[in-house]
């Protein structure tokens, strides 16, 4: 019985945090399951024992929580409450040759604790569309957005802020850290801006920028914590900034390329800690990539943008992410078009 790389991976990741998957052999686990898309768990496990990877109890164990994982899900899976709710989105823009539409009439349930991926080339539309549901931009009168039961039409300013400050963490490509601020002050920013006591500022910004750290950088945690922004690599940077869109408990993650300008490891090292904190605060992650595999190993649905259109979606993760490709745009992809950037 085959199971999805995002099942496997989602265990694994669960394994590392409970420590019976020792952190050196995450990269090798990782590194195989990338040459591994087509195959089911027993050949994925018999390989994990073969190559020494891990031993046979830590495969039984694994075998056990892909199982608990796969009942969960289903019963999760059986009521869907939805947080947003779009109707007939649109949004336009004057140009010198004319009106622009970055979306055209868009339609769109997103529910309660789910990982969505919004995918698409350049200029299709995925960022306006994050930021229209981030709060960050305004969307053409007539269109219809409902956050919670709350229509966005009917949000004041200050109240728009104010949700967006409490209900929303934003991740973007660069990680725009604060240059004069610490590590630790610019996690702790967003308690600040709603007032928080100094005191539970720095603790909970403590708190949670240690899950976002490496063993070795916690081994000296007071030195990470005081550095400045310019001291740090593009990986830990970007690390920092899902810290700090985490802190203050939000019940939506945007993540807009957060790992579009890194190498895949490093990369790989964001998304985990990133998915691993969200699933254990139940927040809903809404993902905007252009790297299909990438939205393979964490996303649990997949809509396609082209033209400022959603041309269609996949619920389920197919076990080939150019499987994938083909279901979300209806024809083949080449390699040349599959490596363009977004």
């Amino acid at each position: 019985m085959k199971n999805s790389l995002f099942e496997i991976r989602q265990v694994i990741m669960k394994a590392r945090k409970q420590g019976w998957i020792p952190e050196e052999s995450i990269g090798k686990i990782n590194r195989m399951l990338r040459t591994m898309e087509n195959a089911g768990v027993p050949e994925v496990l018999t390989r994990f024992q073969e190559e020494k990877i891990l031993s046979e109890g830590e495969i039984q164990l694994l075998e056990a929580q892909l199982r608990q994982y796969r009942d969960s899900a289903q019963k999760k899976g059986v009521i869907k409450k939805k947080l947003f709710s779009l109707r007939d989105v649109y949004k336009h823009y004057k140009t010198p040759e004319g009106t622009f539409y970055a979306l055209k009439g868009i339609s769109l349930n997103i529910y309660y604790g789910e990982i969505l991926a919004v995918l698409g080339f350049s200029g299709s539309g995925k960022s306006t569309f994050l930021n229209i549901l981030g709060l960050l931009v305004t969307a053409d009168q007539g269109s219809y957005i409902d956050y919670k039961g709350t229509r966005y039409q009917d949000l004041s300013s200050k109240e728009r802020d104010e949700m967006r400050k409490k209900e929303f963490g934003f991740i973007f490509q660069e990680s725009h850290l604060f240059s004069h601020l610490s590590a630790l002050e610019n996690v702790a920013l967003p308690l600040r801006l709603q007032k928080k006591p100094n005191k539970e500022c720095t603790e909970k910004a403590a708190s949670i920028l240690s899950r976002f750290m490496t063993k070795d950088e916690l081994k000296s945690k007071k030195v990470f914590f005081n550095k400045k922004p310019n001291q740090f690599s593009g990986g830990q940077k970007q690390r920092i900034a899902a810290a700090r869109a985490m802190v203050h408990s939000p019940k939506v993650i945007f993540a807009d390329e957060p790992t579009g300008s890194l190498d895949y490891d490093t990369g790989q090292m964001v998304m985990d800690a990133l998915f691993e904190a969200a699933a254990e605060e139940k927040v809903t992650v809404i993902f905007v990539t252009h790297n299909h595999s990438q939205a393979r190993q964490y996303c649990e649905r997949f809509v396609w943008m082209e033209g400022g259109e959603f041309k269609n979606q996949v619920v389920h993760s197919p076990e080939n992410t150019m499987v994938l490709v083909k279901q979300l745009t209806g024809k083949e992809l080449s390699k040349k078009k599959r490596s363009r950037p977004s």
